[in-house]
């Protein structure tokens, strides 16, 4: 009987906290003002593809797991990459939704078959009205005349930005030479990282301009310019599936052709080994223990996003072993040329991450995931516990 009450309390406060969950986070959405959209292909819009880099059918590679699984690939088709030009069209911050002034929409992760285990986290989303309808918020406009479209659902994150954004300036040649005073328009909360990169990248053209504006206005281009990128990672998802990752050869290819052209260091005079740091959501309930082990094995714990892009840079420039629980912070890696080893711990929900595995292959490191016990199965980004006996049996057989 006490069970049987305990239960029927347990519904109710889950009822009530889904109500809550409605008041804060969706009803302020439908208060809003607000507007359905036809959901659209770009060969149906007022557009007109510049170029088409064919894609191709890549071997796509699958990170081993200590203990569970040697890793592997499989042959993925992996789409063009194509340059658009889109008239009289518009977007919001973190949202990949396009706009048309019809109230036609498109928005390429919707519409990619990698979406079929996947949620749309875009901010100005309300929810699917049909199967090609839905529902956006809508603000006030700022208009351009030319604006390059760098931004998305997850592009103030670095690892989003590094292989789904990022690489989409390989078109700027080519937008240059027909609209010379281009437009890139981000938004207040970019990432000082993400600003350099691009800062680097534009130093040849002086006409293009960089523009910060606050996350409440809706960015409307005469002239957008719109990259279909070959890379791809889900906002969120309902259920673990390797598709929710997917970075190109094209895309490490880009990275380290920037590493190579704007970063490059003297060799470092001493090796280290780093230890990512993670504290908050998705991290390792002990923490502090896992730490402990790391840095008897003489590991430095470190916070990549607290450091310059300089800092950064040398850091990475003389790791030979990095580790820590999964982070965006692993991003960095690309900018790592001389590590030998990458030891990534996570939950079981991305045990099977790909994001390095690729790079692994071209750079020549050993990839390895270490799973902890997630501590609540239905949540992705679930913390989780490592068993420290087995890390350190695995940490004396890596470095004796």
């Amino acid at each position: 009987m006490f069970f049987r009450i305990f239960r029927i309390l347990l519904q109710s406060s889950e009822q009530s906290l889904r109500t809550l969950r409605y008041i804060y986070t969706l009803l302020p959405k439908y208060l809003s003002s607000n507007s359905v959209f036809s959901i659209i292909t770009l060969q149906n819009s007022y557009s007109t593809c510049l170029k088409r880099l064919p894609g191709k059918i890549e071997e796509q590679y699958i990170p081993s797991v200590y203990k569970i699984s040697l890793g592997g690939s499989y042959k993925r088709a992996v789409p063009d990459r194509e340059l658009w030009r889109l008239t009289n069209s518009s977007f919001r911050y973190r949202s990949n939704f396009i706009r048309f002034l019809d109230h036609s929409t498109f928005n390429p992760k919707v519409l990619s078959f990698d979406s079929l285990l996947h949620l749309p986290a875009d901010s100005d989303f309300i929810r699917f009205t049909s199967a090609d309808r839905c529902r956006l918020l809508t603000s006030n406009k700022v208009s351009f005349d030319a604006v390059l479209h760098l931004t998305g659902t997850n592009s103030n994150n670095w690892g989003h930005f590094l292989v789904e954004y990022f690489p989409k300036l390989i078109f700027l040649a080519d937008i240059v030479r027909i609209e010379p005073c281009l437009k890139i328009v981000l938004f207040s909360d970019t990432d000082l990282h993400i600003l350099r990169m691009i800062h680097d990248v534009i130093l040849d053209y002086p006409e293009v301009e960089v523009i910060r504006l606050p996350p409440n206005v809706e960015v409307f281009a005469k002239r957008l310019y719109y990259v279909c990128n070959d890379s791809y990672i889900a906002d969120a998802s309902f259920m673990p599936c390797i598709s929710h990752v997917r970075v190109s050869n094209s895309t490490v290819n880009y990275l380290l052709s920037y590493y190579n052209n704007h970063c490059i260091l003297p060799p470092p005079s001493t090796a280290t080994r780093l230890f990512l740091g993670r504290r908050g959501g998705r991290s390792i309930k002990n923490y502090d223990k896992v730490l402990a082990l790391f840095q008897r094995f003489h590991f430095q714990e470190v916070f990549p996003h607290l450091l310059s892009f300089d800092e950064k840079l040398k850091l990475f420039a003389s790791a030979e072993f990095i580790s820590g629980p999964l982070s965006s912070a692993f991003a960095n890696v690309f900018f790592a040329p001389n590590v030998k080893e990458v030891l990534v711990l996570c939950n079981c929900s991305r045990h099977l991450d790909p994001y390095l595995a690729n790079l692994s292959q071209q750079n020549n490191f050993n990839l390895l995931h270490f799973m902890g016990c997630q501590l609540d199965l239905s949540d992705e980004n679930s913390s989780f516990e490592l068993d420290t006996y087995m890390l350190d049996n695995l940490l004396c057989s890596i470095l004796g």
